[in-house]
């Protein structure tokens, strides 16, 4: 095999064949592949809960947006509305009572700094 990081999809569906069609074991699959035997078994589960596609899929990093761009338009809008200026404890205050978000100050002020919405 060549070398590959345990990111590549190729090494993953290499793994799990190996344990569907050769009849290996996680340790021996994970030895061969060059991985850890926990990884392999996380393999195996996600192949068989979604397939070759869920194990070849490529996830996405870093932070879920846990709000969407028209929800912090909303924001700005209803704290300018109502307190004719910007602060994000208003807008925190109107995320939690308008949207029902959890949302943290700081991961709001990111947010809102990403959409380009604050300074």
């Amino acid at each position: 095999m060549t070398k590959q990081g345990p990111r590549h999809p190729e090494r993953r569906l290499a793994a799990v064949l190996l344990v569907e069609q050769e009849g290996m074991n996680f340790a021996e699959a994970a030895r061969a592949v060059g991985v850890g035997r926990e990884i392999v078994r996380r393999w195996w589960d996600v192949y068989q809960e979604g397939g070759k596609a869920a194990l070849l899929e490529r996830r996405k990093t870093g932070p879920v947006p846990r709000l969407s761009d028209d929800d912090l338009r909303g924001l700005v809008n209803s704290a300018l509305a109502s307190e004719g200026h910007l602060s994000l404890a208003t807008m925190l205050a109107l995320a939690r009572s308008e949207l029902g978000s959890d949302i943290s100050r700081s991961a709001l002020k990111r947010q809102l700094v990403a959409a380009g919405l604050w300074p």
